[in-house]
C-alpha cells in the first residue's frame, strides 16, 4: 500500500535503547506477531510485549542475551537457546508458538488477555516503558485471530519525523520515547565505487545540467509528461500545503477531506478543506453593537472572509468551492456562496484534523505569538461571538467588542478546494494538473 503524499518510506528504524511505539493494541492468546528484525545488542531487550506485572499474565518476548531468550504467554514463561540471537531474521510469535531465529518454541494453550497495550521496541509493564531494544525494525504485523490488525512500516511523515505508518489504521506512529531514531538505505547510486542516497536529481543535457522536478518520457512513440505531483484529495489531515496570498507563497493545514457533518453543510461542501495556518490579520467584530456574522454590513470579520479570495491566485479562486449550509432556521443566518470564512465551534470537532480532541492543534500564531482568532458562531442567546483563545480553549466575546481601544482577534480563513482539479507537487504547492 502506498504512503500518503509527503510521506516517505525507509528500510528501517534503529532504535538506540530508548525508543519504543505503542500499537494501542492489547494482545490475548489469539494474537500473533511477525517481525523482520535485525537485533543489534541485546541485555534483557524486549521486542514486543504487555504485562500487567512480572509476574502478571504477559504476552512478551525478551533477548536475555547473545544465546538465550524468554517467551511470555498468558502465565506460561519458557526459555529459549540460540547458537546467537544477533543479526536479522523474522521473529513470528504465532499465538502459543514463537519462532525466533529458527528456534521454536511451544506454550501450553490457554485463554487470557492483557489490560495493556503492546509497545513494540520494548515491554509495557502496567503503562511503563522497559526493557528497551537496539534493534533495526524493518517491519510489523500483528493478527488477531487470524484478521490484520496492524501493519506498520518505517517512514518519514511530511515533517521529517522517523516513525512507523500503520496501513490498517492509516496512522502514522510516533516515538512514544526518548533519544532519536535513525534510518538507511539500501537504495543507492553508485558513483566511483561509493553508494549515495538519492534524494534529488540532476540530468545533464547538452552540456547544461537541469534540477529534475519534471519531465516527458516517450512510451510506443507517444510522449507522456511526468509530473511529481499527488491529487490533493489523497493527502491526509495534518499536511502542510501552500498557496500564494497577494503573491506570497503561505501555508495552510488539510483539517478535512469530504464534507465533514452531512447535517449541517452541503454537497457543494464535499471537497478538501484547508485552513490557514497562522493568522493573517487581527480585526475586530463588527462596526456597531449587536452586529452577527451573518450581517456583511457590519461584521468586519465577514467582510474581510467576503474579499479574501481576490488575494489568491486566479487558479485558486477558480477552484474555491462555495460553502452550502443545512437547515437555516433564519433567513440572516445564511452564508451559503461565501468561499472563504472561519470555522465554526463544531468543526473544532468533526474534522478530521481536530477529532483527536489535542488542544495545542486549535493554536495558531500572529507575528510568532500565539494569539487568538474569531470563530462565525455565537453563544446559545446570540449576544457573545465564540473565539478560539491563545492557548486553545474555546472562548466567547461580547459582540459589542468595537469600543474603546480593543484591536480584536484573530482572523484565520478556511476554503473548501475542489478535489477533483487540483493537486499538489513535490514542494507541496497546490497546482492544477
Amino acid at each position: 500500500m502506498a504512503l500518503p503524499s509527503g510521506y516517505g518510506k525507509i528500510d528501517y528504524i534503529e532504535a538506540t535503547g530508548t525508543q519504543y511505539f505503542d500499537t494501542g493494541f492489547k494482545p490475548n492468546q489469539n494474537t500473533r506477531v511477525v517481525m523482520d528484525i535485525e537485533v543489534l545488542a541485546t541485555t534483557q531487550c524486549a521486542p514486543f510485549g504487555a504485562r500487567a506485572s512480572q509476574n502478571g499474565t504477559t504476552y512478551t518476548l525478551f533477548l536475555l542475551t547473545a544465546t538465550t531468550g524468554r517467551t511470555d504467554y498468558g502465565t506460561s514463561k519458557q526459555t529459549m537457546t540460540f547458537s546467537s540471537i544477533l543479526g536479522r531474521y523474522t521473529i513470528d510469535a504465532n499465538k502459543n508458538v514463537v519462532t525466533v531465529n529458527g528456534v521454536s518454541i511451544t506454550h501450553t494453550a490457554t485463554t487470557f488477555s492483557v489490560d495493556y497495550n503492546m509497545f513494540l521496541l520494548a515491554v509495557n509493564t502496567a503503562g511503563a516503558a522497559s526493557n528497551y531494544a537496539k534493534v533495526k525494525l524493518y517491519s510489523c504485523k500483528i493478527y488477531d485471530n487470524g484478521t490484520l490488525v496492524r501493519d506498520f512500516v518505517p517512514c518519514k511523515n511530511t515533517t521529517g519525523a522517523l516513525g512507523l505508518w500503520d496501513n490498517v489504521k492509516s496512522k502514522f506512529y510516533a516515538n512514544a520515547g526518548t533519544g532519536t531514531l535513525s534510518t538507511g538505505s539500501k537504495h543507492k547510486t553508485l558513483i566511483d565505487g561509493t553508494g549515495y542516497e538519492t534524494k534529488s536529481g540532476r540530468v545533464l543535457i547538452g552540456g547544461t545540467g537541469y534540477d529534475i522536478k519534471k519531465g516527458r518520457a516517450l512510451i510506443d512513440g507517444t510522449g507522456y509528461d511526468i509530473k511529481f505531483a499527488t491529487p490533493i484529495g489523497e493527502l491526509i489531515a495534518g499536511t502542510i500545503v501552500y498557496m500564494n496570498v497577494d503573491g506570497e507563497r503561505t501555508p495552510y493545514i488539510v483539517v478535512h477531506q469530504g464534507n465533514p457533518d452531512t447535517t449541517v453543510y452541503g454537497a457543494s461542501c464535499n471537497g478538501t478543506w484547508v485552513l490557514m495556518k497562522d493568522i493573517y490579520t487581527l480585526t475586530k467584530w463588527q462596526t456597531r453593537q449587536n452586529t452577527y456574522y451573518y450581517d456583511s454590513s457590519d461584521c468586519l470579520v465577514r467582510q474581510l472572509a467576503q474579499s479574501f479570495p481576490s488575494k489568491l491566485d486566479t487558479v485558486i479562486q477558480n477552484n474555491l468551492m462555495p460553502l452550502k449550509l443545512l437547515n437555516i432556521q433564519y433567513s440572516w443566518e445564511d452564508i451559503s456562496g461565501d468561499k472563504a470564512f472561519p470555522l465554526t465551534s463544531n468543526d473544532l470537532s468533526n474534522m478530521d484534523y481536530f477529532s483527536d480532541g489535542m488542544v495545542s492543534k486549535r493554536i495558531a500564531t500572529y507575528n510568532g505569538a500565539a494569539t487568538g482568532y474569531w470563530l462565525r458562531d455565537p453563544d446559545s442567546n446570540g449576544s457573545r461571538i465564540k473565539y478560539v483563545t491563545a492557548s486553545g480553549t474555546i472562548s466567547t466575546r461580547d459582540d459589542n467588542s468595537y469600543y474603546g481601544g480593543y484591536k480584536g482577534q484573530g482572523f484565520r480563513p478556511v476554503y473548501i478546494l475542489n478535489t477533483a482539479s487540483l493537486m499538489a507537487d513535490s514542494d507541496f504547492n497546490i497546482i492544477e494538473p
